[in-house]
């Protein structure tokens, strides 16, 4: 959905305030936010849950994520220009999960809700997989990711170590 590409984006972008110091200014973003957030539920309402789920999520990606990106890379190393050159480098892979889930979804039509989930999910995965795997940009990103996570694995070790020949 829009909602699942918007809000991890929406997400790290608000740790920027905190890790400036810039607690006002997150403040008054939030504000906004949250006013936007409400007018979206209210707009979507009167087409029931679908309206609103809807409204919630395109206006995440289309009027809330515009608005924080431009408060936080105001100021700061981080510029609103590095925000959403990291916004279109994954629009690929969001578009390819949306549209394998969906294609799915279409083939799964008379199955439960539960069961097209789970079936959606491995599919999706699998497909994921396989496009990370082709994409020299998405494979440097994975690379870095499973790095990151063996050097953190590395230093708790080492932590542990630590810790038990001190007792």
């Amino acid at each position: 959905t829009f909602s699942a590409m918007y809000a991890p984006l929406a997400i790290s972008a608000t740790w920027l305030f905190s890790s400036q110091g810039r607690g006002r200014e997150a403040l008054f973003a939030q504000t906004i936010l949250s006013a936007l957030t409400v007018v979206s539920f209210c707009a979507g309402l009167p087409f029931g849950p679908v309206g609103v789920a809807l409204a919630f999520s395109l206006s995440g990606l289309c009027i809330r994520l515009p608005i924080l990106y431009a408060r936080v890379g105001k100021e700061g190393p981080v510029r609103t220009a590095d925000l959403w050159s990291v916004f279109f480098r994954h629009l690929p892979v969001w578009a390819f999960s949306f549209g394998t889930a969906y294609l799915m979804l279409r083939l799964l039509g008379g199955f439960g809700p539960f069961s097209q989930v789970a079936i959606c999910s491995v599919v999706v995965f699998a497909a994921l997989a396989v496009f990370v795997f082709v994409s020299p940009l998405q494979k440097r990103v994975t690379s870095n990711i499973v790095d990151l996570a063996r050097e953190r694995l590395s230093q708790m070790r080492t932590r542990k170590e630590r810790i038990s020949q001190r007792q």
